[in-house]
């Protein structure tokens, strides 16, 4: 069996706590971080632009990672 690809998202660092979690949970399973710093903080962001930062993000690392799951680590993202 294949080690599982694991992409871990958020806006900053918060999310490190879960990808810990998930470390601790699935030590074997191949972990990717993606903090978009760039766009930090989300909280400002009109809802339709982040919507569309999000998807165009997201969309871009789940064609480079080419995950098994994606966790949104963020809660500003995730609702």
């Amino acid at each position: 069996m294949s080690q599982a690809r694991i992409l871990l998202f958020d806006s900053g660092m918060g999310g490190l706590t879960v990808a810990r979690s998930v470390r601790h949970e699935l030590p074997f399973a191949h972990l990717v971080y993606s903090a978009d710093n760039a766009a930090f903080p989300y909280g400002a962001w009109e809802e339709q632009a982040l919507v569309q930062r999000i998807l165009l993000v997201m969309g871009r690392l789940i064609e480079r990672v080419e995950p098994d799951i994606v966790v949104v680590a963020c809660n500003t993202a995730s609702t």
